[in-house]
């Protein structure tokens, strides 16, 4: 009889912030194994800093290795995130990111102060 101790093997690798045509994104990536997982054995957290409190955002997720967070108005500018994954006896493995992910939903403006006669653009508090 083989019994079941370890924890899932899983690894936050990646979280990339973006704007789609609904507002803030989120993209998070990860790599989970066990010879046990459930059919959908992850969920992800979110918190403003370490010590905080870690709010669930996705929960029940299939083991595909990323998915898109479209983020609510209101959300901090900066978040850390946890990812979980059970498996069939109940074992947790997670990761988390060491630093809050940037999300900045502002749109970049540029002003043209000048162009030169060789079609050179200078902006605005350039010389």
């Amino acid at each position: 009889m083989d019994v079941d101790t370890e924890k899932p093997d899983i690894h936050l690798l990646s979280t990339e912030a973006g704007i789609d045509e609904n507002g803030r994104t989120l993209t998070i990536r990860w790599s989970a194994t066990d010879r046990n997982l459930v059919a959908r054995p992850v969920t992800l957290f979110y918190a403003d800093n370490p010590d905080g409190v870690w709010m669930p955002f996705a929960m029940n997720l299939e083991n595909t290795g990323h998915y898109v967070w479209r983020m609510s108005p209101g959300m901090p500018s900066r978040v850390l995130v946890r990812i979980s994954a059970t498996d069939r006896v109940g074992n947790l493995g997670q990761d988390q990111s060491m630093m809050a992910a940037p999300i900045d939903g502002s749109t970049p403006t540029v002003t043209i102060k000048d162009i030169k006669r060789n079609g050179v653009i200078v902006p605005v508090g350039s010389r």
